[in-house]
């Protein structure tokens, strides 16, 4: 039974990475000279338009404070610090209630 449990996952994990997308193309990043600390570009600036939503948000918080704290400090042993993400990257993803794309 442990056998056949086995080659059904291998199976199944072969499946997933035959159906994989290539990796995203690598950026320069900070490394870069045109780079631009806190930018106001791309989804940053459409998350910024966004009208918030009192209902959603309290729901959102009530999810993500479990594991990031009311604080946003983070569970030392878990979570990224939402305080600490409040940047390009983690802006859209709290506007989009903590959905990543």
């Amino acid at each position: 039974m442990k056998k056949r449990i086995l080659a059904t996952a291998l199976a199944m994990l072969a499946a997933a990475a035959a159906h994989a997308g290539p990796p995203a193309p690598k950026t320069q990043g900070i490394e870069s000279k045109d780079y631009k600390w806190n930018a106001q570009e791309g989804e940053k600036i459409e998350a910024l338009k966004l009208k918030g939503d009192r209902k959603r948000g309290e729901e959102a918080y009530e999810v993500c404070g479990a594991c990031h704290l009311p604080s946003g400090a983070g569970r030392p042993d878990a979570m990224a610090k939402l305080a600490a993400m409040m940047s390009a990257a983690g802006m859209p993803t709290v506007a989009r209630g903590g959905v990543t794309p």
